[in-house]
């Protein structure tokens, strides 16, 4: 989706940090899920700057709902051109800087 948007500077952030440190490092063909993580380091290492970063689930609200709303969906790829209605206010929140105190 970044690509088609023509897209020169990328900022993906990440809860998982096992996977920010896959995709930071050299890959070894014995890593589990190495083809994928090969895969995502080519999409990454071509001509574009992209920016790897971990962010606390909390910090990413809007990624959070997102992954929770792909559970009641068909199995699949779905491609959103305009964010759901039921993420409007996270959104809002986003813009605002309002954030969720992790405790």
């Amino acid at each position: 989706m970044a690509r088609n948007r023509e897209i020169q500077r990328l900022i993906i952030e990440l809860d998982a940090q096992v996977v920010v440190k896959f995709l930071r490092s050299t890959v070894i063909a014995s890593y589990p899920c190495y083809t994928l993580i090969r895969d995502c380091l080519e999409l990454i290492n071509s001509d574009w700057i992209v920016d790897i970063r971990h962010i606390c689930r909390e910090g990413n609200r809007c990624a959070d709902h997102l992954a929770n709303l792909a559970h009641s969906t068909p199995n699949g790829v779905s491609l959103l051109e305009d964010p759901p209605d039921s993420i409007t206010s996270l959104l809002e929140d986003d813009r605002a800087g309002r954030g969720v105190l992790r405790l």
